[in-house]
């Protein structure tokens, strides 16, 4: 037979390797949690600069377009 003991230091072992995996489980959990917003933080960012590029394009007439885009087309003698 186990002593009376034994038992009780084997439960409080047992929860104490419990409450780790636990307190483990949470710390992953948060640093998924901030990686996630990350991402999401980058494609938002991804997103607006590519709706303000849109929105400039779609400003422009067609004269102003062909001005802007004629600077890129140019050869350095012209």
């Amino acid at each position: 037979m186990i002593p009376l003991r034994w038992k009780i230091y084997a439960l409080a072992a047992i929860a104490f390797v419990l409450a780790l995996l636990g307190v483990r489980a949470s710390i992953i959990h948060t640093a998924l949690a901030h990686a996630e917003a990350a991402r999401n933080l980058q494609n938002l960012n991804a997103v607006k600069k590519a709706r303000e590029r849109d929105a400039e394009l779609n400003q422009m007439d067609d004269v102003s377009l062909a001005e802007h885009a004629s600077k890129w087309l140019r050869s350095d003698g012209e």
